[in-house]
């Protein structure tokens, strides 16, 4: 009979202790490993300080209000490896360009900045769901002053 009220009990346990809710772990996945794990889609790009591209005209701050909607849809895609692929979307802004164009990338400064292609961006913010950058930039390619530095912050979601 103690045999069986020892088991019972063991069993009991067993029972009990396997509903226990589990703990959760939370994994700390790599820079690369954030960046490379989703496409990413842009939701917000600002210029700091900001143009006046029509001379009286009012200044702007919020570059993407201003873009296209062709240009709100494109995505880019970091592959492991230094490749990716930047995507136009569903919507094209120019019928003629491709579809996607390859680029290469790679971290820099312990990761506190990546190359794309040719230009550096530091990194504000990149975890599993936001990729945050700004990079640096004359006046003269955005058609601001020439000779001014001009800061454009850009933010990503993952798709």
């Amino acid at each position: 009979m103690k045999k069986i009220t020892l088991m019972a009990v063991a069993l009991a346990f067993l029972t009990v202790s396997s509903c226990k809710k589990e703990e959760t772990k939370t994994e700390t996945k790599t820079k690369t490993e954030l960046l490379t794990a989703k496409t990413w889609k842009m939701n917000a790009l600002v210029i700091n300080p900001g143009i006046t591209p029509i001379p009286g005209g009012p200044t702007i701050t919020d570059l993407y209000a201003s873009m296209k909607e062709c240009g709100k849809d494109d995505t880019e895609k970091f592959n492991t490896g230094g490749t990716g692929v930047a995507d136009e979307g569903a919507t094209k802004c120019d019928p003629a360009d491709p579809q996607s164009t390859n680029f290469t990338w790679s971290f820099l400064n312990n990761e506190t900045q990546y190359k794309y292609d040719d230009q550096v961006f530091n990194v504000i913010q990149l975890d599993a769901t936001t990729l945050k950058t700004s990079v640096q930039v004359d006046g003269a390619i955005l058609g601001g002053t020439a000779g001014t530095t001009y800061t454009l912050t850009s933010t990503y979601s993952n798709k």
